[in-house]
This record gives structure tokens, sequence and C-alpha cells, in this order.
């Protein structure tokens, strides 16, 4: 068991550190600010290799690995977590191209790996969100197409993305077991888009309605088969959900740095912060959360990359990390007093972003309710889906 980094994910780490901090540090209140990502960022986040780390050399990527993949991912996030969402749904998608997708379909992997192409990962719909057995957007088969009808909401970087991964029900097939993924590429007739929504944090990439009127497309964009959208969904979301964990570990150390550096600065009652014992235990709280959450998610993505991916090790470390975050960002704020509620001082920004991880890509109340249901050998909680089954490590116990 060996707890430190190698010598090349120090590298990454040292290399993401250097690019975060000159190139989005500097512009993430502006971000936040205006809800856009400026110019140029995209091109230069590709150009150091941040949409390719899981994707194999010979199709464009690094190879890097899973775990390489949430050093680099803290770093960007401990500098602006909305740039992270524009590297998180590339992930998901890569990873259910290269698991489910025909050769005609991987085609499409080398240019989101170099970030030529942006994607996003669609799932929630207006009246459906953590009950994915009730999604209504339907793809009806009409001889060599399908024809999609209905609306998506929430979709990350919808609208700028050239390519959408659309879970729909394919089927009459009760609850999920009719749910199938489709490959949607942008400007296809019959897809529009809603204003975007108007977030809370993480506001930099846009969150809007995909609406979805007689939209053909060729049945060859089906992912694998029909059907299989809620396997294709569990087996691409560990390594998703670890990332969005990841983003919250990035949020909460640059929160928990930023008060560190104001308690040290800042007196009251004629000493300073840091000299309270209120203050210290706070510290000390944030620091063991933020560590404690680190570590799980690196043991979760190690199994992943070991092939050996165990979802009670997914479920326990994003859970954990989601809510960490919010805590942490909470303490810090207060640490700050009043300047911590305004704009003057970043850390309300980290606040309001750390509150979207506890709702994305699924709510902590579903990840819990997916822990507590594999430790007590049930199924899925939605209608039509098989038991999740035990952890594929041999010998592991669920607890």
């Amino acid at each position: 068991m060996n707890f430190t980094l190698s010598e090349e994910q120090k590298t990454i780490q040292r290399t993401i550190r250097e690019f975060a901090q000159k190139e989005l540090v500097p512009k993430a209140a502006e971000i936040d600010r205006t809800a856009q990502i400026p110019e140029g960022i995209v091109e230069k986040m590709a150009g150091m290799g941040l949409f390719g780390m899981t994707v194999p050399p010979p199709l464009g990527g690094s190879g890097a690995g899973a775990v390489s993949l949430l050093v680099a991912v803290e770093e960007v996030a401990a500098a602006c977590a909305s740039s992270t969402m524009l590297i998180i749904p590339q992930i998901m998608v890569e990873q259910g191209l290269l698991a489910f997708g025909t050769e005609a379909q991987k085609r499409y992997i080398t240019s989101l790996a170099k970030g030529e192409k942006l994607c996003t990962l669609s799932l929630t719909e207006p009246v459906a969100g953590s009950d994915i057995a009730a999604l209504q957007c339907k793809a009806t088969p009409k001889g060599d197409q399908y024809v999609l009808n209905g609306t998506k909401s929430f979709a990350c970087n919808a609208g700028e993305a050239d390519l959408n991964l659309v879970l729909v029900r394919t089927s009459e097939k009760p609850g999920a077991s009719g749910l199938s993924f489709i490959i949607v590429e942008k400007g296809v007739p019959g897809l529009s888009f809603g204003e975007p929504l108007e977030k809370l944090g993480v506001r930099g990439i846009p969150s809007k309605e995909m609406i979805f009127k007689d939209c053909a497309v060729p049945r060859d964009n089906l992912l694998g088969k029909e059907g299989m959208g809620l396997v294709q969904l569990f087996a691409i979301a560990g390594l998703g959900g670890l990332s969005a964990g990841t983003i919250s570990v990035g949020i909460a150390r640059t929160a928990f740095q930023k008060a560190v550096e104001y308690a040290k600065e800042r007196s009251a009652f004629d000493k300073k912060l840091r000299e309270f014992e209120a203050t210290q235990f706070a510290v000390a709280d944030m620091a063991i959360s933020i560590d404690a959450a680190r570590l799980l998610l690196y043991r979760a993505a190690k199994s992943i990359e070991d092939g050996r991916p165990n979802p009670v090790e997914v479920f326990m470390a994003k859970t954990l990390a989601g809510e960490m975050a919010v805590e942490v960002a909470d303490r810090a704020l207060q640490i700050f007093g009043g300047y911590g509620y305004t704009r003057e001082f970043e850390v309300e920004r980290h606040y309001r972003d750390a509150r979207a991880f506890t709702l994305y890509p699924l709510t902590a109340e579903v990840y819990r309710l997916l822990l507590g249901r594999t430790l007590l050998d049930l199924g899925l909680p939605w209608k039509g889906t098989p038991p999740i089954g035990p952890p594929s490590r041999p010998g592991t116990k669920r607890y």
C-alpha cells in the first residue's frame, strides 16, 4: 500500500498547478461574474492534455490513468471550479465510447481527447432527475433512424458542445429497462436549446434545456444495445463521480488555504485569529476532512485503474467529498466573518461552487441510497434494473 504519488503523477500535479495558477486563477472571478469561459481557455487546457488523460495513446490521449486524472482535476478545481466542468463530460463520454462504441463511433474519441470537440452527457429531464426510471424523452425507431422528442434539462455545456450523449427511452419496456444512450451531433435539425439557467455556483459553464422536436438521427448512433442505458451509465459514472468528488476536494483545499492565511493576518480582541482555540479546532477539522476525502477518492480510482472497480468505494468517496467541501467552505467563510459574505473575498464563490457537488452528477441522497442498498444486497432503486452485485475485487468485502 503506497500513499505517495509516483514521480510521473508529481510531475502532472506540478505542471497542471503551474498552468492553473497562471491561466485560471486570474480569470476565475471574471468567469463567475460573466458566466462565460474566456476565449482560448479550452485550447490551452487541451494543450495540457486535460481532455484525454484516460484515453489510450493510439486514440489521441495520454493513458495517464484514473489517479493521475484526479490529481489534475484537483489542481484545476482549486483554481476555477467552472473550468473543470469542461473536463468531466469529456471523460465520461470518452469512457462510454471506449467501452460500448462501435468502431465508427470510436472515431469521435480522438477529437474529444485532443479537445478539438467538446461534449455533454445529458440525463436529467424537467420531470425526472434522480428518478432515472421515470425519464420520458423518447427516441422512436423509424426505418434507419431514431426520431427524438422531448426535453432534457441541466445539460452541462449544452449548445456549445459538438457531441451530445443523451439518455432516452427507446422502447415501451418499463422503467430503466427501456433506456438507451444515443449520440446527437451539434446542428442536427430538430434540436434546439433553452436559455442558460441562472445558477448559484459553477456559473462559467452554461446549463440549458435541450429540446428535441422530431429530431432524426441515424440508428447507428445508438450506443451499444437498446435497453442498456442504465448499465452503461453505471459503467462510466464511476470515474465521472470520482472526478466530481475531486472537484470538491480542490474547492475545499483553496477555501481552507485562504482561511488559514486570513487567520494568520486578521486580529480580534488584541490577538490573531489563529490564536483562538475555536479557529484551531476548525482548521484541524477542515484539514482532516480534506485529506480523508482525497484518500477515499484515490483508493476508488486506483481500483478502477487496476481493472477492479468497487462501487462501494466510489459511493463512499463521492458522498463524503461532496458534503465535506460544503462544510469546509462554510467554516472558511465563518473564519472570514462578515467579509467572507462579500465578493471582495472569494471564499463566498467557493461556498457557492461547493454546493453544486452535493447534486452532481447524482445527489448525495442517491449516492447514500446506492451505498446502503449495495451493502444490504439489494438491487438498484429504479424499476427494471438488476442488483448492483458485489465488488469485483476478489476477497474484498463490501465493508
